[in-house]
């Protein structure tokens, strides 16, 4: 992300660059050589290297929850590294500061996209949480229903269509044509779904209205994981109003196997 910002000129706030020394020195609250909640290998550098797990009495004095995301206690360094430009900003124009747009015959304008096929102009719409509920236009076996039910709020508690056994199936219905003409012919509908290592099944995910598009399979069993997580699965679909997808579990019915399959999003992009 710091060099995006650096590519496009964009001021960056960085955990790395304000945190760095603190951590370096092991002052309790910044540790990183233990984690406190997913103890494993390293995606990053030395990947034999596994990272203890920190004991419940000592888990504030360390940063990091797994080998990349800070622990939740610790998200208030992140919410103060965005507070304090914010807050520079607003004493800025309280007290009548005016910045005027620079004036050069040498500026050339945004420039093209750093990174290899990404379009400009390029706008998606995401349904996500309360906005994905009625996206699913009729069911059967699948129900809208929390992961969570006993977390204190709506996001926590994730909410998502979810069916149980093979054969249950859920209909979602999305206007794939509001990209045009950003996306004169085709849009990509991604599709998330959660992945973990017990009780998950494969879905096949098919257009059976309104729009065409070539089926796809997602499987949500993901053997030897630690860690449930959101996948995609993305769909190249024709331009439609009401572009209906299928979703339905598929395999062998199996007594006292649960099989499930949540749906928790759905986002629409240009092809």
């Amino acid at each position: 992300m710091s060099v995006l910002g650096q590519y496009y000129d964009l001021p960056v706030v960085s955990l790395r660059a304000a945190a760095w020394r603190l951590m370096h020195a092991g002052v309790k609250g910044f540790m990183v050589d233990k984690v406190t909640i997913l103890a494993g290998k390293t995606s990053l550098g030395n990947t034999s290297h596994v990272i203890p797990l920190a004991d419940a009495a000592e888990k504030d004095d360390y940063f990091y929850m797994d080998s990349m995301h800070p622990d939740p206690s610790k998200l208030r360094v992140l919410a103060e590294l965005v507070i304090q430009p914010l807050a520079a900003a607003i004493e800025e124009v309280a007290a009548g500061v005016t910045v005027e747009e620079r004036q050069d015959t040498r500026l050339q304008g945004l420039p093209p996209p750093m990174i290899p096929g990404v379009k400009d102009g390029s706008a998606s719409v995401c349904y996500m949480l309360e906005e994905f509920k009625p996206l699913v236009t009729d069911a059967r076996g699948f129900e809208y229903r929390p992961e969570r039910p006993g977390a204190p709020n709506f996001v926590q508690q994730k909410w998502g269509w979810t069916g149980l056994q093979p054969g249950d199936w859920a209909e979602l219905e999305v206007d794939t044509e509001q990209l045009r003409p950003r996306s004169p012919h085709n849009a990509i509908v991604w599709i998330m779904y959660l992945t973990s290592w017990e009780g998950m099944g494969t879905a096949n995910v098919t257009c059976v209205s309104g729009c065409t598009c070539e089926p796809k399979q997602a499987i949500s069993l993901a053997p030897g994981a630690t860690v449930s997580v959101f996948q995609l699965v993305g769909l190249t679909a024709t331009l439609h109003p009401q572009c209906r997808i299928r979703v339905e579990i598929i395999g062998q019915q199996v007594p006292g196997l649960q099989q499930k399959f949540m749906l928790s999003a759905l986002m629409v992009a240009p092809a």
